[in-house]
């Protein structure tokens, strides 16, 4: 395929006008999990997820009359907005369930289970396909758009062995044809591809990008390097017919973990509207300091535009309280592919000094210190591996670096706990976010790994208690994620301690248990648990302590730590910065200015 080209877009044709739309927050900094926009297919009607966090209260917004702006009922805790092909319906998802809601009088429906959705889109026929794990993994289904049984239509593996997710799903013209992006787990967009329902047939359009749609003028629309590419394309015969030209600059990319996703829509009338990178101070990730009441402080001097490291994950405060580990994807490296370049990093609070840990051949991410500070244990993998092992190393940089493990190609290993004496490290193993389970490396003894949790439940975050006699952990469920607690090693009993909540962690002290939990709002809130073990293992009530905009833990690790005097918490607060969150671009009449930009040069 020949490399993109473009053109000036000074000259507009005749018909095409744009407008810049000052609206609420979007929930898509940097976490929204799916676009967070859809037009109406005759393109009068706009909606959008507005909150602090992944999810929000979907508004509907009129564009061809005045600019009357109302909450769509029912979507609260919601994202990935579409429309029904005659734009009477949208459909949502909230709290795990895929929803749809009536634009004519607000009758709600509920249509199936829906869990960490990728996008969703409506045939003219009236069934639906979506891209979401609906309880056995993530894949492609179609229903109806009624509701009833959800038939499986493709399985990840079944595209490429190395591809973990499939996204964005949308129908080609004939009704048939499912265009999708496919992406390995590490969050590497590796193709771009269609499925015909009928017969199973799948076809690789192109390499890279995401997030396609088909548009009328003949050609695909995605988004790639912070832009939105257009390229000639044979919806009969699903395939490309020329090179891609970049149409648009300035579209801000999505969360970090989702390959090139932009947010935007096209409706079928020409109307085209994106959220803009342009037009303010963009402000990243910051580390931040919370009380338990909740007031914080912001950790200033780190994660400058541009610089490096360019954001915080997974921090973890050293067991003296004097330093701050995280990792940070590689300012070189687009973000789609931060599982392919990231470094592990150390800030001293005394000096303020930030040090690189030096790395002789793997890319590390998630990471944990050792009890006595000296080392740390983090995931490392060779640059383009597809295969995650633990190794260890001291944190000042000095000495040899120490493989631990040697996962088989094709799966993670993420370091999550270590008992206080040092003896054993719990981690989670995955193929590549497929499932999940929990092992324990002897640290001391030097023996093989040995399982923990690793039967039919999808069970991810180990933290072990500071006595070393408790396991907290998650589980992922088609009713939510949940929290558990085991006696470590042997795991003889359990006892439940949340329902909705995830990302556990022990007090210092290991008389309380925390969790974070996803608000209806938008906000992450994290919890406290009262916990007790004598005579036996016991559990409080849950205690609300704070929430605020900050980045939730994912199913690969932990997004917050405390410290160790168990006063307050290290937070990453999301991304903020005017201007970048509120501004909608709109272009009406773009299928002329496509047109244009796509003429020979």
């Amino acid at each position: 395929m020949a490399p993109w080209r473009g053109r000036s877009s000074d000259a507009v044709p005749a018909g095409v006008f744009r407008l810049s739309m000052k609206i609420e927050p979007l929930a898509v900094t940097a976490h929204a999990p799916a676009p967070a926009v859809a037009l109406s297919p005759d393109g009068t009607h706009l909606a959008y997820v507005a909150g602090e966090g992944g999810v929000g209260q979907i508004y509907l917004r009129r564009l061809d009359g005045p600019p009357v702006v109302t909450p769509v009922p029912g979507a609260t805790n919601a994202q990935v907005p579409f429309f029904s092909p005659d734009g009477t319906w949208l459909g949502f998802v909230a709290d795990g369930r895929l929803r749809k809601v009536s634009l004519a009088d607000g009758t709600t429906a509920t249509l199936g289970v829906a869990l960490e959705m990728h996008g969703a889109a409506w045939n003219p026929d009236g069934r639906i396909v979506i891209g979401a794990n609906t309880g056995n993994g993530w894949g492609l289904s179609v229903m109806d758009g009624d509701g009833g049984p959800q038939e499986r239509l493709i399985d990840p593996k079944d595209v490429v062995a190395s591809a973990v997710y499939l996204l964005y799903p949308t129908w080609l013209p004939d009704g048939d044809g499912v265009l999708f992006t496919t992406s390995s787990g590490s969050g590497e967009s590796l193709n771009i591809s269609v499925i015909d329902v009928s017969t199973g047939r799948l076809h690789v359009v192109l390499e890279g990008g995401g997030a396609a749609r088909y548009v009328p003028t003949g050609h695909l629309v995605y988004s790639r390097d912070g832009g939105l590419f257009a390229i000639p394309f044979d919806a009969a015969e699903r395939t490309v017919t020329g090179a891609p030209v970049r149409v648009v600059n300035d579209a801000l990319m999505g969360f970090q973990f989702e390959p090139q996703l932009a947010h935007f829509a096209v409706a079928p009338s020409g109307t085209l509207v994106y959220l803009s990178s342009s037009g303010g101070d963009y402000v990243g990730e910051r580390l931040s300091w919370v009380e338990r009441d909740g007031s914080a402080e912001v950790i200033e001097g780190l994660f400058e535009t541009g610089s490096d490291p360019v954001s915080p994950w997974g921090p973890r405060v050293s067991p003296d309280g004097t330093r701050i580990m995280f990792w940070s994807p590689s300012p070189e490296q687009p973000t789609n592919t931060i599982g392919q370049s990231g470094n592990v990093w150390i800030y001293s609070l005394e000096s303020e000094a930030l040090t690189k840990i030096s790395i002789e051949r793997p890319d590390f991410f998630w990471s944990i210190w050792t009890p006595d500070g000296v080392n740390i244990v983090s995931i490392g993998a060779e640059t383009g591996s597809r295969a995650g092992s633990l190794y260890s190393r001291r944190a000042d940089g000095m000495g040899e670096l120490r493989r631990l493990t040697t996962a088989e190609e094709g799966y993670w290993q993420q370091p999550l706990s270590i008992t206080a004496d040092g003896q054993w490290l719990t981690y989670q193993q995955s193929d590549q976010g497929r499932t999940f389970d929990i092992w324990a490396l002897p640290l001391e003894s030097g023996g093989p790994p040995q399982a923990v949790l690793d039967g039919p439940e999808q069970t991810i975050h180990p933290a072990i208690s500071p006595d070393g006699r408790w396991l907290a952990y998650g589980v992922l469920g088609a009713q939510g994620d949940q929290v558990y607690v085991t006696d470590f090693p042997e795991g003889r009993g359990r006892w439940q301690l949340a329902t909705n909540g995830f990302a556990p962690l022990w007090s210092p002290d290991g008389r309380e248990l925390y969790y974070q939990q996803q608000t209806a709002e938008g906000p992450i809130a994290v919890y406290a648990v009262e916990v007790a073990d004598a005579p036996t293992f016991s559990a409080g009530r849950a205690t609300l302590l704070f929430q605020g905009p900050y980045v939730p833990s994912i199913i690969f690790g932990r997004s917050y730590d405390i410290t160790p005097d168990g006063r307050r918490f290290l937070m990453v607060r999301q991304s903020e910065g005017g201007e970048v969150l509120t501004n909608l671009s709109v272009v009406v009449n773009w299928f002329a200015e496509l047109e244009r930009l796509l003429e020979p040069i």
